[in-house]
């Protein structure tokens, strides 16, 4: 494990996701691998309820995470791999529990409620990554609405406030920069692959040079440095 995303969903995880692959930091894990392997989800509730949960083996393979549910666990995947970078992505609040409430949220309920959409949604997995995620999980809701949300994501301000403290949370709990294996730096973009790649502390080289896109000017940023790291990205995706 190289890089660890400790942001929410609806922060530009999917931009996140596919720049970190065409860094080399790939694959990297986002709730789409959830669709991908169904068993996942079990060991993502039982670690959400405190039970013995075998992250170790659900990750093993990735080398970057990002989204939920991996971003509800940044700290204790940080705790196993000492070593990773934390990308905290983030997004102006009120957009991002807009966003949340047009869609993540929604399709929760659906699926909770009709069989045939859930019939639907793991045909569409199927097809798309290859796993039926068609059959009724308590994720959503162990790992999310009432594991960080308490229950509460219709509160538009305690939601908000959740998201809020999240942030600050992350902030204070990677490690200082006594860490040298650790990174600093605040930034905002939308472009994330080509952001990234002008990050040398992140960057490999794509598979070709094609895909990484090209470098304007050396990067003079404090993420060169030795210290510790939260670097805050603006994102419109999932």
């Amino acid at each position: 494990m190289k890089v660890i995303g400790a942001g929410f969903g609806r922060t530009g995880t999917t931009s996140l996701k596919a720049a970190l692959e065409t860094l080399g930091f790939g694959p990297c894990y986002h709730m789409t691998e959830v669709f991908a392997h169904p068993w996942h989800a079990d060991v993502w509730v039982a670690a959400a309820r405190g039970e013995t949960a075998d992250l170790d083996a659900v990750l093993e393979g990735y080398e970057s995470t990002v989204d939920w549910p991996a971003c509800a666990f940044y700290e204790e995947i940080m705790q196993r791999h000492p070593e990773a970078k934390v990308l905290l992505s983030v997004r102006d609040p009120e957009r991002w529990y807009e966003s949340t409430r047009g869609t993540i949220y929604p399709l929760t309920l659906l699926l909770d409620s009709s069989p045939t959409v859930r019939l639907i949604f793991g045909l569409a997995t199927l097809l798309a990554y290859g796993g039926f995620a068609g059959i009724k999980s308590s994720l959503p809701h162990d790992v999310i609405w009432d594991g960080t949300f308490d229950g509460r994501f219709e509160d538009r301000t305690y939601a908000i406030e959740v998201f809020e403290q999240h942030i600050e949370e992350v902030k204070r709990r990677v490690p200082s920069a006594a860490n040298p294996a650790t990174i600093t730096m605040t930034i905002t973009a939308l472009e994330c692959t080509r952001l990234l790649t002008t990050m040398p502390c992140l960057s490999r080289g794509a598979s070709t040079p094609s895909e990484n896109p090209p470098r304007q000017s050396p990067c003079r940023a404090s993420c060169c440095q030795p210290g510790s790291l939260k670097v805050s990205l603006t994102g419109l995706l999932w």
